[in-house]
Protein backbone atom coordinates (compact mmCIF):
# COMPACT_ATOMS: atom_id res chain seq x y z
CA UNK A 1 0.00 0.00 0.00
CA UNK A 2 3.01 2.09 -0.34
CA UNK A 3 1.32 4.29 -3.34
CA UNK A 4 -1.69 5.15 -0.81
CA UNK A 5 -1.09 8.16 1.76
CA UNK A 6 -3.79 8.40 4.95
CA UNK A 7 -4.45 12.01 6.03
CA UNK A 8 -7.21 14.18 7.86
CA UNK A 9 -9.71 15.50 5.55
CA UNK A 10 -10.04 19.18 4.39
CA UNK A 11 -12.65 21.34 2.84
CA UNK A 12 -10.65 20.78 -0.52
CA UNK A 13 -11.86 17.67 -0.55
CA UNK A 14 -15.48 17.71 -0.10
CA UNK A 15 -16.27 17.88 -4.17
CA UNK A 16 -14.37 14.42 -4.01
CA UNK A 17 -16.11 12.72 -0.94
CA UNK A 18 -19.22 13.92 -2.37
CA UNK A 19 -18.62 11.93 -5.38
CA UNK A 20 -17.97 8.86 -3.72
CA UNK A 21 -20.66 9.05 -1.29
CA UNK A 22 -23.16 9.68 -4.16
CA UNK A 23 -21.58 6.67 -5.88
CA UNK A 24 -22.67 4.45 -2.63
CA UNK A 25 -25.65 6.25 -1.78
CA UNK A 26 -27.68 2.62 -1.58
CA UNK A 27 -25.47 1.82 1.54
CA UNK A 28 -25.53 5.02 2.78
CA UNK A 29 -27.86 8.68 3.61
CA UNK A 30 -27.45 11.11 1.14
CA UNK A 31 -24.78 14.14 1.82
CA UNK A 32 -24.56 17.45 0.38
CA UNK A 33 -22.04 20.25 0.63
CA UNK A 34 -23.84 21.91 3.36
CA UNK A 35 -24.60 18.91 5.31
CA UNK A 36 -20.99 17.39 4.79
CA UNK A 37 -19.52 21.03 5.56
CA UNK A 38 -21.59 20.35 9.08
CA UNK A 39 -21.22 16.87 10.24
CA UNK A 40 -17.52 17.24 9.12
CA UNK A 41 -17.45 20.37 11.87
CA UNK A 42 -18.74 17.99 14.64
CA UNK A 43 -16.67 14.83 13.81
CA UNK A 44 -13.89 13.29 15.50
CA UNK A 45 -12.28 10.99 13.33
CA UNK A 46 -12.31 11.99 9.53
CA UNK A 47 -9.52 10.47 7.19
CA UNK A 48 -8.99 10.05 3.72
CA UNK A 49 -7.18 7.76 1.57
CA UNK A 50 -5.42 9.37 -1.51
CA UNK A 51 -3.53 7.96 -4.13
CA UNK A 52 -2.01 9.63 -7.60
CA UNK A 53 -5.56 9.59 -9.00
CA UNK A 54 -6.67 11.05 -5.81
CA UNK A 55 -9.41 10.76 -3.31
CA UNK A 56 -10.00 7.12 -3.07
CA UNK A 57 -11.66 6.79 0.05
CA UNK A 58 -12.96 8.23 3.56
CA UNK A 59 -13.65 7.21 6.79
CA UNK A 60 -16.22 9.58 8.98
CA UNK A 61 -16.74 9.36 12.87
CA UNK A 62 -17.88 10.73 15.84
CA UNK A 63 -17.82 10.85 19.29
CA UNK A 64 -21.46 10.75 21.83
CA UNK A 65 -20.84 14.75 22.14
CA UNK A 66 -21.31 15.37 18.69
CA UNK A 67 -24.48 17.22 17.66
CA UNK A 68 -25.17 14.79 15.36
CA UNK A 69 -29.51 13.81 14.37
CA UNK A 70 -29.14 10.55 12.50
CA UNK A 71 -30.83 7.81 14.35
CA UNK A 72 -28.12 5.11 14.79
CA UNK A 73 -25.77 7.51 16.04
CA UNK A 74 -28.73 8.54 18.38
CA UNK A 75 -29.57 5.04 19.38
CA UNK A 76 -26.36 4.27 20.18
CA UNK A 77 -26.27 7.67 22.40
CA UNK A 78 -29.09 6.29 24.32
CA UNK A 79 -27.23 3.41 25.47
CA UNK A 80 -23.37 4.05 25.47
CA UNK A 81 -21.51 6.50 27.38
CA UNK A 82 -17.68 5.64 25.67
CA UNK A 83 -17.85 5.05 21.81
CA UNK A 84 -16.88 5.80 18.70
CA UNK A 85 -19.71 5.53 15.98
CA UNK A 86 -18.62 5.23 12.63
CA UNK A 87 -20.84 7.00 9.84
CA UNK A 88 -20.13 5.76 6.92
CA UNK A 89 -16.69 4.12 5.44
CA UNK A 90 -16.56 4.71 1.62
CA UNK A 91 -13.67 3.59 -1.04
CA UNK A 92 -13.84 3.67 -4.55
CA UNK A 93 -15.06 0.79 -6.63
CA UNK A 94 -11.66 1.25 -8.85
CA UNK A 95 -9.84 0.88 -5.53
CA UNK A 96 -11.21 -1.98 -3.45
CA UNK A 97 -9.57 -4.99 -3.04
CA UNK A 98 -6.37 -2.52 -1.72
CA UNK A 99 -7.16 -3.06 2.17
CA UNK A 100 -7.86 1.24 2.05
CA UNK A 101 -11.13 0.40 4.67
CA UNK A 102 -8.79 -1.99 6.83
CA UNK A 103 -6.63 0.28 7.08
CA UNK A 104 -8.77 3.42 8.07
CA UNK A 105 -10.45 1.15 10.51
CA UNK A 106 -7.07 0.06 12.25
CA UNK A 107 -6.39 4.05 12.52
CA UNK A 108 -9.67 4.58 13.85
CA UNK A 109 -9.00 1.35 16.33
CA UNK A 110 -5.54 2.89 17.37
CA UNK A 111 -6.90 6.10 17.98
CA UNK A 112 -9.69 4.54 20.16
CA UNK A 113 -7.29 3.12 22.28
CA UNK A 114 -4.34 5.40 22.83
CA UNK A 115 -7.63 7.57 24.40
CA UNK A 116 -9.40 4.66 26.18
CA UNK A 117 -12.91 4.49 24.16
CA UNK A 118 -13.58 0.83 24.41
CA UNK A 119 -16.06 0.70 21.22
CA UNK A 120 -16.12 1.32 18.12
CA UNK A 121 -19.83 0.95 16.79
CA UNK A 122 -22.01 1.02 13.52
CA UNK A 123 -25.05 0.25 11.46
CA UNK A 124 -25.22 -2.46 9.73
CA UNK A 125 -26.34 -1.74 6.42
CA UNK A 126 -27.91 -5.31 5.37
Amino acid sequence: MSNFQFRAATQSDFPAILTLNHQSEEFLSPLDRPKLAQISNEAEFFQVATSLEGLVGFLLAFLPEADYDNPNFLWFKARYEHFIYIDRVVVSEDFRGHHLATRLYADLRTEAIARGIPRLVLRNSH
